[in-house]
Parts: C-alpha cells; sequence; structure tokens
C-alpha cells in the first residue's frame, strides 16, 4: 500500500466513527466530517502526484462512500428519525452510489461530474445542524440528483 491508501483509509474510518457516534447519540457525530474531508481531500493530492492506480480509486470511492455517504445518512437518520427522512436518504444514498461508480469509470481528469460526494455530505450535515426538518428533506433530494446530474466541476 502507498502513503495515499493509508491517508484513504483514515478517510473511511473517520466515516465509521462517526456511524458509532451517531449510534450513541453523541451530539459530535457530525463532526467526523471534518477529518474525513481532510483525508480525502490529502489522498487527492497525493493521487493526482503520482501514478494512477486502480487499487487507489477503489480504495477512494469504498472510503468516500462511508464517510460521504453511509455516515451523514446514519446521522441524519439517528437524529431525526421518520419516513420522510428516510425516503429522502434512500434517494441520497443511491444517487450516491450512482456517482461513486460513474466516478471510477471517468476519464475525465480535470472535472467531476455531478456534485462531489464530500460536498454533498458537508452540505447535508451543515443543513442538517443549522435549519430545520424541511430543509434537510429539501436539501437531501438536491444534492442526491445533482450528484448524479451533468455539471461540470473543476478539480481543485
Amino acid at each position: 500500500m502507498k502513503t495515499k491508501d493509508y491517508l484513504t483509509l483514515l478517510n473511511g474510518i473517520s466515516g465509521f466513527l462517526g456511524i458509532i457516534l451517531a449510534l450513541q447519540g453523541s451530539q459530535i457525530a457530525p463532526l467526523y466530517i471534518i477529518p474525513a474531508i481532510i483525508f480525502d481531500f490529502l489522498d487527492g493530492r497525493f493521487a493526482r502526484s503520482g501514478r494512477p492506480d486502480s487499487f487507489g480509486k477503489e480504495l477512494d470511492s469504498l472510503s468516500d462512500l462511508i464517510s460521504f455517504i453511509i455516515a451523514p445518512s446514519i446521522i441524519v437518520y439517528a437524529f431525526a428519525p421518520s419516513l420522510l427522512i428516510l425516503i429522502a436518504l434512500i434517494l441520497f444514498v443511491c444517487n450516491g452510489l450512482i456517482r461513486l461508480a460513474r466516478f471510477n469509470i471517468q476519464k475525465e481528469k480535470k472535472f467531476f461530474f455531478g456534485l462531489p460526494s464530500p460536498l454533498a455530505a458537508l452540505i447535508v450535515l451543515a443543513i442538517f445542524l443549522l435549519s430545520n426538518y424541511i430543509l434537510t428533506i429539501i436539501v437531501l433530494l438536491a444534492t442526491s440528483f445533482l450528484m448524479t446530474s451533468s455539471i461540470k466541476i473543476k478539480k481543485i
């Protein structure tokens, strides 16, 4: 394994710890997103500075699935369980899975297609923490569809 792969694992571990904290009812569970985004950013920097490697790309998508799709979904549901939230979260998870699978086969190197999952997770958790139930549902639906949209976002 390469250095970037350890950073990728730390991203996934951050998401896993966010899930555990949410299941324990800890109010600090949403803060897991901070180290997850940092590790994801750093592993991306390392990945772009070296040769492309399919193992690293797959590991990155699996870690992103945990940290930016599953963890925020569990956190939102743990603190606001309802049928409407569950339906919105199912759409968020499905579109997140599609977005990550599509990323793995993407040939374009300079742009993302669709809203990147770390940004989607950050938006969802911020709105969830700072707003209300209805706006959280609206943002879950919007980010879900933006993840699988054809919008181009320049990689940084």
